[in-house]
């Protein structure tokens, strides 16, 4: 139905999650399998936003017995980035740079 477009990457950074995939730059699903696959795209097409990360249940990159290191609390730090907010203040400042530019 054309309403996805597929390419193949060498390297999204998180082996030990595959198979993987990013979508638009932005958002990786991870641990997937045919039938995670085929949930994922049934939920796009349904006007969805699917749950982001492993699809198997896993938590983060933890193995099967779960966390086995980093105990110490100086490691609980959670770390993310809002891309959306990053871009736009982006294109914000470029607006006003090309405003700036047109006034000369």
């Amino acid at each position: 139905d054309g309403l996805f477009h597929l390419s193949e990457v060498e390297c999204l950074g998180a082996c030990v999650n595959a198979p993987m995939i990013q979508v638009n730059n932005e958002w990786f699903y991870e641990d997937l399998t045919y039938d995670s696959m085929t949930n994922l795209m049934q939920q796009w097409k349904d006007g969805k936003e699917p749950q982001t990360g492993p699809q198997n249940g896993r938590r983060n990159s933890e193995g099967p017995e779960g966390r086995t290191t980093l105990f110490d609390k100086q490691y609980h730090t959670t770390f993310t980035r809002d891309f959306g907010a990053e871009k736009k203040a982006y294109e914000e400042a470029k607006a006003a740079a090309a405003a700036e530019a047109a006034k000369k």
